[in-house]
């Protein structure tokens, strides 16, 4: 009844000041009055607080499990360095990308559910929006530390598809290879990614304060690096696919003709981290497509600020793929112990029905020796 009541003043004070129709204005450059409503709005959108608390709650149990699935697995431990690299180097802009997503959630909930709370139950002055507007600077770190880490993950699998494109193409002395492959390929991704996300940031307006944790650049490059993004998710799943049966193939072949040692081992490598990455690529390409695609057509469509901002925030469907990456991690690693547990075992039992056979032979040995 007080939330009620409080809402009511704040609302027929706002409207006292003539803003006509702010609610379904797409204006760039937003006053106190517009931010104000903009906030209640969102914080009276039930489904849309869910939204923030279900990506919340994703990015602390990405963040928490992640680092634990990355120091246990250990299927990786076989792979040249350079893979190694590339591939830590992406589980840590994943977990980067949590902390962005933690952080852009924890502040948009404390705004929209304790402050006014707060501010509903203590001797506030309805003058005052109950919901208190963003800083531009913080609003742009916290959006652009999550956008940044999105962005670098795709560009580290795709430099990780890269080194396995040399890989595969330089066999025979692969192995031989240090890590400046590694380190080059990942300087060119976070290179990449700077520049891409840097143009964004000097059009940034940093006057502009909002409503909720986003960005305040009046250009309209987000759609365009979004699709190609995605263009560049499908093309590291293509060219994974094609990789992994093109090393079948010649791992058969080398069955056939003379090959060297080394060059059926790195056969075998590339087969093995093809296999290990291809899952993961995948499940990164599905959850990003699904984000970039109906983000553009659903979110960027709508004809209100709001809309725009609620139907953004449910088509966000990246903070799955930090719970599904360590899942994944941790199911392959615990199949591989498995495996490791039966070979044992099975060894166990070869020894010991060796043994068995051999006391037998010795027992009869004896017998022969008694009665001969």
């Amino acid at each position: 009844m007080a939330q009620r009541e409080a809402l009511s003043h704040q609302l027929a004070f706002l409207q006292k000041r003539q803003i006509s129709d702010p609610l379904f204005t797409m204006a760039i450059d937003m006053n106190e009055t517009q931010l104000c409503l903009f906030s209640i709005a969102l914080s009276e959108d039930v489904p849309y607080l869910v939204t923030l608390g279900v990506k919340q709650l994703l990015s602390l149990v990405g963040l928490v499990w992640l680092p634990v699935a990355m120091c246990s697995e250990t299927l990786s431990s076989t792979f040249h360095p350079n893979a190694r690299l590339l591939l830590k180097m992406n589980i840590l802009f994943v977990i980067i990308s949590c902390c962005g997503t933690l952080l852009c959630e924890s502040i948009d909930l404390a705004r929209f559910v304790v402050i006014k709370a707060v501010r509903i139950n203590s001797n506030w002055d309805y003058t005052d929006c109950l919901i208190p507007s963003i800083s531009p600077i913080l609003s742009v770190c916290a959006k652009m530390l999550k956008i940044y880490s999105h962005v670098a993950s795709t560009l580290f699998i795709s430099a990780w598809v890269a080194e396995r494109v040399y890989a595969s193409v330089f066999i025979k002395t692969y192995e031989k290879n240090n890590l400046t492959i590694g380190i080059g390929s990942s300087s060119i991704a976070l290179i990449t990614c700077t520049v891409i996300n840097g143009f964004r940031l000097v059009f940034m307006d940093y006057c502009q304060r909002m409503f909720y944790t986003g960005l305040t650049d009046k250009n309209h490059i987000a759609e365009p690096v979004m699709f190609s993004l995605a263009a560049l998710e499908v093309a590291n799943v293509v060219i994974l696919a094609v990789l992994f049966f093109l090393n079948r193939k010649w791992r058969s072949r080398g069955s056939r003709f003379e090959t060297s040692l080394s060059h059926k081992y790195q056969i075998e490598e590339n087969i093995n981290a093809i296999s290990f990455v291809f899952p993961l690529a995948t499940v990164h390409c599905v959850f990003y497509m699904a984000t970039n695609f109906l983000m553009a057509f659903l979110a960027f469509s709508q004809s209100t600020v709001v809309s725009r901002t609620i139907a953004a925030a449910r088509t966000e469907f990246i903070p799955f793929y930090y719970v599904v990456f360590p899942l994944l991690l941790h199911l392959r690693t615990v199949a591989k112990r498995n495996r490791i547990s039966r070979l044992v075992s099975i060894h166990y039992i070869g020894n010991y029905s060796t043994q068995v056979q051999k006391e037998e032979n010795e027992h009869f040995d004896m017998l022969r020796k008694m009665f001969n």
